[in-house]
């Protein structure tokens, strides 16, 4: 991905209001910025205002890369860009705009926190699942040591593998 990610960005180079760039969060210094925007694996893309970015979930390889660029990548109603904006987003960004810091930072803590939570409710799941997966394969191999065990599964195993090898010298 990292040769056509290389070519997106030579694409779009001269385009003033496209920016096709990367940030290596393996790096201490580049770690505010990863945490920032909840980069958790990588690789990981991003797009849009870079003030509130976008997960992109689409292909990953040039051609789907280039066509979600053409077709996305451009200035759109924002704070930034109040004048490509109409009707009910203008309005709701117009309301925004009155609201203090304060509250603004309240709306956004409320839903900071409703993530983290289902973040936590979703890693107590997938490690319930763990414990669960872990379990089972505890039964699994019980069973099969039992079912081994039981039917004196070596010894048979031995003498089929005696007789095999005296056919072979009859011949």
């Amino acid at each position: 991905m990292a040769s056509d990610w290389e070519q997106l960005a030579s694409d779009f180079e001269p385009t003033p209001d496209v920016l096709i760039a990367e940030v290596d969060c393996a790096e201490d210094s580049n770690q505010g910025i990863c945490a920032e925007h909840g980069i958790q694996g990588f690789p990981t893309l991003k797009y849009g205002n870079p003030s509130a970015l976008d997960d992109y979930d689409g292909g990953r390889e040039y051609d789907a890369l280039k066509t979600f660029a053409s077709e996305n990548l451009k200035p759109t109603c924002s704070p930034f860009n109040l004048e490509l904006c109409a009707g009910e987003e203008k309005t709701r960004i117009e309301a925004l705009f009155k609201m203090s810091e304060a509250d603004l930072q309240a709306q956004t803590d409320a839903v900071d926190a409703l993530v983290q939570a289902a973040e936590e409710e979703f890693e107590k799941a997938v490690e319930a699942l763990q414990e669960h997966y872990m379990k089972m394969m505890e039964e699994n191999d019980k069973k099969k040591d039992d079912a081994k065990k039981n039917s004196n599964y070596k010894v048979i195993k031995a003498v089929l593998s005696f007789k095999k090898s005296q056919v072979k010298e009859e011949l």
